[in-house]
């Protein structure tokens, strides 16, 4: 018995491959049903149509519109957490509001002279909650400073409120 070389052996192998490659993807591909792009074949039944894209807007990952905006019932408004390290510092949540607000009080706790530090962060794109950390000089409260900013920036956007209605 002669053996064939290596390379005549290989060559056999892989056309025998290569045919049974090409034979099951062409038996695969005749089995698969025809392609439907979506279209009806006949005319379409308009409450079928409403009822889809009904159903397409609930199976969407993304909250209702109203949980960015309406608190949920016995959720504050703004809650108040003192910090651990720092006697004169604390953390206010402030629910369903976003950067507008939270740069409005970041900036108006700021110009009070007794504000030693004032930042907001949004923790996530999906969670309405706007965290506003204040520092406070030794002898005034981070809450007092707060309201005091709270009380400015409503009296600010009252005379604006009347400039504009004159």
């Amino acid at each position: 018995l002669r053996r064939a070389p290596r390379s005549e052996l290989s060559r056999t192998a892989h056309r025998h491959c290569a045919n049974r490659r090409d034979r099951s993807r062409t038996s695969r591909a005749r089995r698969l049903p025809p392609l439907h792009l979506g279209l009806p074949k006949t005319k379409a039944d308009p409450s079928r149509a409403k009822q889809s894209t009904k159903n397409q807007a609930y199976t969407m990952n993304a909250p209702e519109r109203h949980r960015s905006y309406q608190l949920d019932e016995g959720q504050a408004r703004m809650t108040y957490e003192p910090d651990q390290r720092v006697a004169s510092a604390g953390t206010f949540t402030i629910n369903k509001e976003d950067h507008t607000v939270g740069n409005l009080l970041r900036m108006q706790l700021l110009r009070d002279g007794d504000t030693r530090f004032a930042g907001y962060q949004l923790p996530h794109p999906l969670e309405h909650v706007c965290h506003v950390k204040v520092e406070t000089a030794p002898g005034r409260a981070p809450v007092e400073v707060m309201g005091g900013a709270v009380t400015d920036l409503r009296q600010e956007v009252e005379l604006l409120d009347r400039g504009f209605r004159d």
